[in-house]
């Protein structure tokens, strides 16, 4: 990703700087700030559009309508079953689940012999993840003024593994995982693993995301400050941002003692 002049500032401060309250705000400068990794941090590249093409690849005819409904399918088997991958051998299990999902619901649409090793392998080549806008420079931006950074989401074990192919496992701390910790938000326990290993309190910790029942209420529940990303309405007293481009900014204002909480 291309560079942001926002970022510019933020770039030469080796350390953080001396944290305290912004005049008019009840935000406080983190020591270490928690991300939610899927629409925060990363997302797919369309999963029923990528589907169509494989399928046709192998013979097997339908259109994206269908691809969308079976790919749901599968989606919501999976938010159910996901605590159930906290290692390589299990998440495979899931992942054969997932995809007898995914067939059944294809066989809707139109009649195929697909073989379950097919339907895995058709459905792992449809799950493809880039990083969001900005989440590169602003992990580097935060990275470099000293501040902790830590991943807490709901995912099953392989998340570390999404996060070294984006080549951005580097600025994590630590990466909590629901199905790795036991737990997933908004349960405390998932940011209580990430506060033992960051050494910090809540109180001077943020978490980032974008749902506001697990990642806002969530970390409010768990005594962090919460921070909205993207388009939902945001709650009084927690910041909203458009995208963590505007992050950075944040802090910025927190040291210059310009920021509110809307």
């Amino acid at each position: 990703m291309g560079g942001d002049p926002r970022y510019g500032r933020a770039a030469t401060r080796a350390q953080a700087p001396q944290r305290g309250r912004a005049a008019g705000s009840a935000l406080t400068y983190p020591r270490a700030i928690c991300f939610d990794a899927y629409d925060t941090l990363v997302t797919l590249d369309d999963p029923p559009g990528r589907l169509v093409d494989l399928l046709a690849q192998a013979g097997v005819m339908v259109d994206r309508d269908a691809a969308a409904a079976a790919f749901l399918a599968e989606v919501a088997y999976y938010r159910t079953h996901s605590l159930t991958a906290p290692d390589r051998t299990r998440l495979r299990l899931l992942r054969r689940s997932c995809a007898a999902i995914l067939g059944e619901e294809l066989q809707r649409a139109c009649r195929h012999d697909l073989l379950l090793d097919d339907l895995e392998r058709l459905l792992l080549g449809s799950l493809h993840f880039h990083l969001l806008p900005a989440a590169a420079e602003c992990l580097a931006s935060l990275t470099a003024r000293g501040v902790k950074l830590a991943v807490v989401s709901n995912w099953d074990c392989s998340l570390v593994e999404v996060l070294e192919g984006l080549s951005i496992r580097r600025y994590f701390v630590h990466v909590a995982a629901s199905a790795v910790v036991g737990a997933e938000k908004p349960d405390p326990r998932i940011w209580q693993e990430a506060l033992a290993v960051l050494g910090t309190r809540p109180e001077e910790t943020w978490h980032v995301g974008d749902e506001p029942e697990a990642d806002l209420a969530g970390a409010l529940r768990c005594g962090l400050q919460p921070i909205l990303v993207g388009d939902a309405a945001a709650p009084a007293g927690v910041p909203r941002l458009a995208s963590l481009a505007e992050l950075p900014s944040l802090l910025d204002g927190l040291v210059d003692g310009e920021v509110s909480d809307a």
